[in-house]
């Protein structure tokens, strides 16, 4: 079993809500998509499903685990600012597998 590193969030605390997401992608982004998470030695953690937009944008679902919402947006890359943004729904961490 691999070493865990203080902190950072093991998969299983995040698992659930990936999951979530990628059922959501299937409802509001256009496919193909692509996803990615990120964690901190803090405990937080963001989760990001999205479809890339030639040439510099990507459509995405967003969730961060200290706001508990998941966010629909364009993300512009080259202006580094996130257009048409809204609260799409809200998931509580706490769902997590890890219970």
């Amino acid at each position: 079993m691999p070493m865990a590193i203080a902190g950072i969030p093991r998969a299983d605390e995040f698992g659930t809500v990936y999951d979530q997401l990628l059922e959501l992608a299937d409802e509001h982004l256009t496919e193909p998509v692509s996803a990615k998470v990120d964690a901190w030695e803090d405990g937080t953690y963001r989760v990001l499903v999205y479809h890339h937009i030639p040439p510099d944008q990507r459509e995405g679902l967003y969730f961060h685990s200290d706001e508990g919402v998941v966010r629909y947006g364009i993300e512009d890359n080259s202006e580094g600012e996130l257009k048409n943004e809204r609260v799409i729904t809200t998931i509580s961490p706490s769902t997590s597998a890890s219970e």
